[in-house]
């Protein structure tokens, strides 16, 4: 990434994007590199704004990435708090005017995530809330299920375990409607993660167990990893600490493969527990500080009090009051500074025991209440019985659907049976009116019937016109359709004519490959090949439009080739340009004047003379890629069209490339780095294609053709982890030519 970041200038867009994307990749790993690469993007935004009215087609690409440079900056670590807020400020107006909403969203979450780890627990669910109500609008159901989930652990650090309950059971009941196994897995945890806060160790347990197996069952290898320490918590707290440890043990090794650093420094804390218990003193500090040093790392404060816990009873126990004294303080301390009700009943506990043996009992006690109120506060009888109607609800809710079927026979019988005794209570009663009312009725029917009869059979005459109209009007478009494709096939063949034959290039061109895949019958892409005595001539051009436009266009562009090389015999490929874009000019009628058609072509032409070595190359708008020995060497051409183009006149130029044996020369039009898909539904980007065509460059061409066509199919339809496929139109013609030396 870093070399195509070289080659390209400094205002380009898609090296924008390079730079975001490493800013975002460096992001836990680097802050220092985030934040460079994030301030490189945002200085060079904010050049480039200068240059582009509000009218140009740039202008709002331009402004999102800014956008999501300034968020970046907000959520960097070594970014200052007085300048996060300012830059998530700048972000969220950015995207707010660019109406950027999946932007807007992301931001809003990861400010939220900020200001969690910072334990401003109440305003990060503020935040979280923005971000779940741009989902819900965007109808982003996946999303705002994880949202909805991710707000109940905000609910659980504020001490509300019965709202954090009914927003895991919210987020499982959206998960399951969708069939989404991954998130019905993490919902399942964090439903047992609050009957254990609880003490409900064996609805915990059961919850942890059904997360475990979907996890498995999925392969969802994270979740299970976090699975198997609350897992190993249960056996902890039932004494059996050999099975729990290897519980815990389990989850490590899975953390550490998956380089989850937040998660394993968690486990740690959990096993110095463990160790303690066993009276291993040495190994359970190491284990704390291990943790310790993860959390302080990466600037974790809102789970900092578990390690912490954990040193203050490994040193208690060991004999060594004062430093147990010294973790306990600044555990209780943490606890209260990010106001967590759970932490502050734990660690007041933790210190209250250690004042009492000291002989503090008055602050011991003082802080004993204290603790006491806290765990009231989680576990008072009003919330134990919201928790136990929320933990049947969700059972009753699943029942029900499979009852109600029993219950509306049930109901349908009884109604069957009221009917009847009614019906024999009335009878008599009905009797005597009955062949009165009769005879009325079948009067009053048959009138109606009569006039019923005539004014459908009126209305049938009216309906089989109008049906022979539609059906003449149907077939008279159907002849007109079938004309216009015969019309458009029989162009296509006239164009496939004109392209030079594949095993005339193979033949001139060793070694190469042609991947055109035209996006209608007829192209506005198109390849070219003519040898003149020594020098073979090739090029690949890319047409204004597609379809029947662009392949007009492509026919007269190799129409002006043959004539310019055979019939005026240029040899230099910028004075082939030049001819060309005369001619293009001349031939279109076009004048420079307002509100007239600016059709040209994008082109990049070569002449390869394998006697001498050397490839001569000209482009118009378009670069030439030589790949050698796995390096990449980026040929720039002049950025003007043949043909009619606004603003100063600028001559082409050509540039002569030696060439060696094995190098592989790539010709490309835009229609493939501009396709949309893969799992965001963004392009492919011209980054991305260098670097692919690059990495396959030393396989036989018959190769590389084959993997760049699955490429361009797998992103088109791309395939998400549930199995099901979203898939994008091609939006532009493609064509990619290879040629090996």
């Amino acid at each position: 990434m870093l070399s195509v970041l070289r080659s390209q200038p400094s205002n380009d867009t898609a090296k924008n994007n390079s730079l975001l994307q490493l800013s975002e990749l460096y992001g836990t790993v680097k802050p220092d590199s985030a934040l460079y690469y994030a301030q490189q993007v945002k200085t060079n935004c904010e050049n480039k704004l200068k240059g582009f009215g509000p009218d140009s087609p740039l202008f709002k690409k331009i402004r999102v990435q800014s956008g999501r440079a300034y968020a970046l900056l907000s959520q960097n670590k070594n970014t200052t708090q007085k300048n996060c807020e300012l830059y998530y400020n700048y972000a969220e107006k950015i995207f707010v005017s660019e109406n950027a909403q999946t932007d807007l969203a992301d931001l809003h979450y990861q400010r939220s995530l900020s200001l969690k780890y910072d334990g401003n627990f109440p305003a990060s669910l503020d935040y979280i809330k923005k971000a779940t109500a741009i989902r819900m609008k965007m109808h982003d159901t996946v999303q705002t299920a994880y949202l909805i989930m991710n707000s109940g652990f905000l609910y659980d650090n504020l001490g509300n375990l019965d709202q954090a309950q009914t927003v895991f059971f919210k987020a499982l009941k959206i998960y399951e409607s969708v069939k989404n196994k991954r998130g019905m897995a993490m919902c399942y945890n964090n439903i047992g993660l609050i009957y254990f806060e609880e003490n409900d160790f064996a609805f915990a347990q059961n919850y942890y167990s059904k997360c475990l197996e979907l996890c498995r069952e999925i392969k969802f290898k994270r979740m299970e990893s976090v699975v198997l320490n609350n897992l190993g918590n249960i056996l902890l707290h039932s004494k059996d600490y050999v099975g729990g440890l290897k519980k815990l043990e389990e989850s490590l090794k899975l953390k550490e493969e998956l380089g989850d650093r937040k998660s394993a420094a968690f486990t740690l804390s959990n096993m110095s527990d463990v160790k303690r218990t066993q009276k291993d003193y040495k190994t359970a500090i190491e284990y704390g500080e291990k943790s310790l040093a993860v959390y302080e790392e990466i600037h974790n404060r809102a789970d900092l009090y578990h390690p912490l816990m954990a040193l203050s009873s490994a040193y208690s126990d060991k004999g060594d009051k004062a430093k147990a004294m010294q973790y306990a303080q600044r555990a209780f301390a943490i606890a209260k500074e990010i106001n967590d009700v759970n932490a502050m009943a734990l660690t007041s506990a933790l210190k209250s025991s250690l004042l009492r043996e000291k002989g503090n009992y008055k602050e011991a006690l003082e802080l004993s209440e204290f603790s006491t109120r806290m765990r009231d506060s989680l576990t008072n009888s009003e919330k134990h019985d919201a928790s136990v109607k929320m933990r049947y609800q969700y059972e009753f809710e699943k029942r029900s659907a499979t009852d109600s079927v029993h219950n509306l026979e049930l109901q349908r019988r009884k109604d069957v049976e009221i009917r009847s005794q009614s019906k024999m209570l009335l009878q008599e009663r009905i009797t005597r009116y009955l062949l009165f009312a009769g005879l009325i009725l079948i009067a009053v029917f048959s009138v109606i019937m009569i006039n019923r009869f005539r004014f459908i059979k009126k209305q049938n005459r009216l309906i089989a016109l109008q049906k022979a109209e539609v059906s003449e009007q149907h077939r008279q478009i159907t002849d007109q359709k079938t004309e216009i494709m015969d019309s458009i096939a029989y162009a296509s063949r006239i164009q496939s004519v004109m392209l030079p034959a594949e095993e005339d290039f193979y033949r001139q061109l060793p070694g190469s490959f042609i991947f055109f895949k035209p996006r209608d019958i007829v192209s506005g892409d198109f390849y070219w090949m003519e040898r003149k005595d020594e020098d073979i001539f090739f090029t690949v051009g890319d047409c204004t439009g597609h379809g029947v436009p662009g392949g007009f266009m492509s026919m007269l562009s190799m129409s002006l080739l043959n004539e310019t090389i055979n019939e005026n015999r240029l040899r230099e490929p910028a004075d082939i340009l030049e001819m060309m874009r005369a001619k293009i000019i001349y031939s279109l009628k076009q004048k420079g004047e307002s509100g007239e058609n600016q059709d040209g072509i994008d082109m990049c032409l070569c002449r390869y003379n394998a006697v001498k070595n050397e490839i001569v190359f000209a482009g118009a708008n378009r670069n030439l890629l030589l790949v050698r020995k796995g390096e990449e060497h980026y040929y720039q051409g002049v950025k003007r069209p043949v043909g009619i183009c606004g603003g100063p006149v600028v001559a082409f130029e050509q540039q002569t490339v030696a060439v060696e044996t094995n190098d592989m020369i790539f010709l490309f039009s835009d229609g493939f780095s501009d396709q949309f898909g893969g799992a965001k539904g963004k392009k492919f980007m011209q980054g991305h294609l260098v670097k692919f065509l690059a990495s396959y460059a030393a396989l036989p061409a018959e190769d590389q053709k084959n993997y760049l066509a699955k490429a361009f199919s797998d992103w088109m339809n791309f395939k998400r982890p549930d199995g099901t496929v979203r898939e994008y139109a091609q939006v532009d013609d493609v064509c990619v030519v290879g040629v090996r030396i």
